[in-house]
Parts: structure tokens; sequence; C-alpha cells
């Protein structure tokens, strides 16, 4: 042990800095948020077959636990007032005290209302939203919505299953309800800086990918199965976290996120008055009009396909095309470039059989889809 430089405390290591022959304390690295993928206040439960490759596990709370169940492992550090493992499960380094990590503040949505317009989103469907503030918004199966906004409230986003949610680029997203990822769902895909705050439940479902920092003021599940793993990168913070067999989590560099702003205010702002826009956003159904929204229709087909894929594209004067393919893994394993006007056809004859994530991008936008790759 050695005194650190200003005749504080003493600390575990000496560090000599060349440039200026001074010492310091080296940073607790268990108090560094950046370090941690899960954080919770009261406990974190990882069931059976929970994999944290990255980042260490932190609960705040004094008397806080964390479980691991069969087959679960930590690779980094747990630190929490009560550490339990059972059966071939482990932790990297085990720290009994609580997380004393500071954690963000949580910003609520209060913005979204009564005259919030709602959106649903139809099967194998792709729709652009450049709004900040919504009511509820539904994604069915098969369905793509993308968000432009760098700030957006709603009150609940519900994704049904193989849909998936993508950002054009970095985004705070605010809901007053819940999150909910149906069965192979992607959120985020393409890793933008992506913070989510939810004033409720964050259900995940499994087979699905989620990249972002989840915030939420309750509880969050990652409900995974034998064969359908889930995939969690970022930062997850909760009251309590529960990971329910086959999940693996780690920790996530984000680029930089964007700065938190309120929605734009129109000068006659009285929830008792619907202005022009307003009339013009909802329907009679209470939901938004779709030619609020720049839309792009696009077919790929076959799908399932034995190696052979098409792309139409119809909607706007279309653009050049950049087609981009990704396995489950992240890797990057084809991409092709389509002039306008161009037959947008390619081969994953030479690939393995399986899943598939299909970047396209045209027009200033971009969507991705799920293809199924069957050679047999």
């Amino acid at each position: 042990m050695v005194a650190s430089a200003n005749g504080g405390e003493p600390c575990g290591e000496l560090i000599e800095y060349r440039d200026c022959n001074t010492q310091a304390c080296p940073e607790d690295p268990h108090t560094v948020l950046s370090n941690y993928a899960l954080i919770a206040e009261q406990e974190i439960h990882l069931h059976s077959s929970n994999k944290v490759e990255s980042g260490g596990l932190g609960v705040t709370n004094e008397g806080g636990k964390i479980k691991l169940h069969h087959f679960s492992y930590v690779a980094d550090f747990a630190k929490a007032s009560k550490i339990e493992t059972h059966i071939w499960s482990w932790v990297g380094e085990r720290i009994y005290s609580p997380a004393d990590v500071e954690v963000p503040d949580f910003i609520y949505n209060t913005s979204s209302n009564k005259h919030s317009g709602d959106v649903r989103i139809s099967y194998n469907k792709t729709k652009i939203l450049d709004g900040e503030v919504y009511g509820k918004v539904e994604i069915q199966d098969r369905a793509t919505v993308s968000f432009t906004g760098s700030n957006i409230y709603l009150d609940e986003l519900i994704v049904n299953s193989n849909a998936t949610v993508e950002f054009t680029g970095c985004a705070n997203i605010f809901i007053s309800k819940k999150l909910v990822l149906g069965y192979n769902s992607t959120f985020n895909l393409a890793a933008n800086a992506v913070k989510v705050f939810v004033d409720g439940d964050v259900l995940v479902l499994g087979g699905s990918t989620v990249t972002a920092q989840i915030q939420s003021t309750k509880q969050i599940h990652a409900m995974g199965w034998f064969y359908r793993s889930i995939n969690m990168n970022g930062l997850f913070i909760a009251r309590k976290i529960h990971g329910f067999i086959n999940v693996n989590w780690n920790k996530f560099e984000f680029p930089s996120p964007c700065e938190i702003n309120g929605p734009a205010v129109s000068e006659n702002n009285d929830e008792d008055c619907d202005d022009d826009r307003d009339q013009k956003k909802k329907t009679k159904s209470g939901e938004i009009n779709s030619e609020t929204f720049t839309s792009i229709e696009l077919k790929m087909w076959p799908n399932p396909t034995p190696g052979m894929v098409h792309i139409d594209i119809s909607g706007e004067e279309i653009q050049p095309v950049k087609v981009t393919v990704f396995n489950m893994a992240g890797a990057k394993v084809l991409q092709k470039e389509f002039q306008a006007g161009d037959n947008i056809i390619f081969d994953m004859s030479q690939h393995i059989s399986g899943m598939y994530l299909v970047r396209i991008e045209t027009n200033g936008f971009e969507t991705i889809k799920k293809l199924v790759l069957d050679r047999r």
C-alpha cells in the first residue's frame, strides 16, 4: 500500500507519470459505469446458461443479491452484498459489497398524452417514422420501423415476432409504459448510440438481438430458450434484472450519444385544442395516417431461400442501392451495390444454412430484413 499524492487515504497501487513526476491513485474500475453490463437496485438473477462475456454485474442496494444458476457465468466481476452461484456456475471476481457506481438519472416521458397518435405497422411492411411524439407504436410480425429523430417519446413500444426496430443515427427513447420485443426481433442492429428510458417493465423474448443502453424503473426480463438464444449488448439498468435460459450479455462501447432535448412545441399548446397538425395526423381510429411519413415498399424473396435472393423496391424514385448481409454473430458476409434500375439479385449459396440479416440502404434511409438460408 502507498499513500496517495494528496496525502489522503492510501491506495493499492503506485502510478508514476513520467511527464510530470507525480504520483496518483488508480481509479477503482468497479466505480466506472462503462465497466458494467448489468446494474440493478435490488437483484440480478441469471437462470440456466446465461453468459456475461464482458462487463460486470452490480447491485447497488445494501442487502442486494446476485444469483447464478446452472451453467451460467460472469467472466469479469460481480459486486453485491450477496453473491450466490449454483452447480457449474462461476464468477471471475466476487466483491461482497454494494456496487458504488453512479447510475445515470432516469428521464421520464412528459410529452405523450391522449392526443398522441398511435402507429401500427402491418405485417411485412416497412415504415419510416420522422416525428417526435407518439402514443402506442406496434410493429407486427416481420415488419420494420426506422426512427429518424434524436429524441422520441412513446406511450409504449410493442415489437412482434421477427420484426425490426432501427435508427438512422443516435437516439434517446422515452417510454411511459412498457417495451416488449417478441421472438427473433432485432433492436438497433446498426449499433447506433441509442438510450432507452422505460417507466415500466422490459420484456425480451427468445431469438432476439438488442444493442442499446436500456434503463427501466421496474424490471428487465430476457426470456431465451434452449434453441432461441438472446443477445443483449450494451448497458442494462433496472430495479431487478432476470435472464431466463440461454441469454448472452455483453457491455458495449457506443459512439457519442445524442443530446437530450424536449420535443418542439407549437405556439398553441392547449391540450383541449387540436391544431391543424393534429387533425392531419389523426384518423378516426386515432392512428397516425401513413401519409405523414416517408415510405418505401420493398419485398425480399424467396424467403427462405436455397441461395438466390431478389429484392424489389418501389415507392419513391429509387437511387443506388447498397445491400449488406450479416450473420447472427454480426460478421459481414456479403456486400453489393446496385445502380438505379438494376435488378437487385445476390447469391448466398456459398454460405452455410441459417438466419442472416440483410441491410438495404437507398435514398438516405436503411432497413434490415431477416433472411433464412436453407440449402437442403
